[in-house]
């Protein structure tokens, strides 16, 4: 049982604001809701940082090979080789985020933040400061995951599209062998759920919902 919860549960609780009960039991409580708000927000916060170190593996590795693809002295059949071993990590990054783990990753952003502005908007009045800061942050911390990790989500699929490119556009230079591998190469991904990928436009796609469930909750 979370200790807000808890916390109703054993002492009577008027308002926000009451503090009744014994001081040695309001300790003992402080410090469980400590712990419980330490490990509850780390356990998601982990696998986005794994997640984006992923990314940023896979955007380490295509600019290297962007950079050796229009080298006179790189062999070029090799890089294509290590593009073909860079697709298998990101199939290995898709397994890693297999359902429902993205969608809950997205629709609990989109829940955090619409239900935090809301919050914000209708019941400053109502609530605490410490609470009201609570939600601020909460809600700042969503906008940078919406508008700073899921754009560089997108990075793997907008550059190695690029790369892909510069490689076709040296059809002319490439033997047959050269021309077909490069045909059959395909853009990286980071799936987002439902054999969807995440591309530049979704973070204005999920600041569109967050926006859609604010009015639809401030129309209730």
């Amino acid at each position: 049982m979370p200790p807000a919860f808890l916390t109703m549960a054993t002492f009577p609780c008027k308002d926000w604001n009451d503090t009744s009960g014994p001081f040695l039991e309001r300790i003992i409580q402080a410090f469980v809701a400590a712990y419980t708000g330490r490990l509850v927000p780390s356990t998601p916060v982990f696998g986005l940082i794994a997640l984006l170190l992923a990314v940023e593996v896979q955007l380490l590795l295509l600019n290297g090979l962007k950079r050796d693809l229009g080298s006179e002295e790189y062999f070029r059949r090799m890089s294509l080789l290590q593009y073909r071993e860079l697709q298998l990590l990101s199939r290995l990054l898709k397994n890693f985020c297999i359902d429902p783990m993205m969608q809950a990753i997205i629709g609990g952003t989109i829940l955090l933040t619409s239900a935090s502005l809301y919050i914000i908007l209708t019941s400053t009045d109502q609530i605490p400061l410490p609470v009201l800061i609570l939600f601020y942050f909460m809600a700042f911390d969503c906008f940078v995951l919406i508008l700073f990790l899921f754009k560089r989500w997108s990075f793997p699929y907008t550059r190695s599209e690029e790369f892909i490119k510069t490689a076709r556009q040296g059809l002319k230079k490439m033997s047959r062998w050269e021309e077909k591998y490069i045909a059959s190469c395909s853009p990286l991904k980071v799936e987002s759920g439902n054999d969807t990928f995440v591309d530049r436009s979704t973070s204005l796609l999920i600041s569109r919902i967050v926006l859609d469930q604010l009015v639809t909750f401030l129309l209730l």
